[in-house]
């Protein structure tokens, strides 16, 4: 998949008064259901202060090609 076969939302972290730690549960979900339709995986990562998620945009021939 290449950068235009992709979804990319980038934020800026931001630090919360409230410190509970992530169980990161919805990036999991996420990568769920991608595995539950196709090969790809999306991508969470961190750089210079920001969270970046990069979600391959699923094509119909890609669709349950597993």
């Amino acid at each position: 998949c290449n950068e235009g076969q992709s979804l990319i939302v980038k934020n800026k972290i931001k630090k919360l008064e409230d410190l509970r730690e992530s169980k990161k549960v919805g990036l999991k979900n996420l990568g769920s259901q991608y595995a539950l339709i196709t090969n790809l995986k999306p991508e969470f990562n961190q750089s210079d202060g920001y969270f970046i998620v990069k979600l391959p945009l699923i094509i119909e021939e890609e669709w349950n090609e597993k």
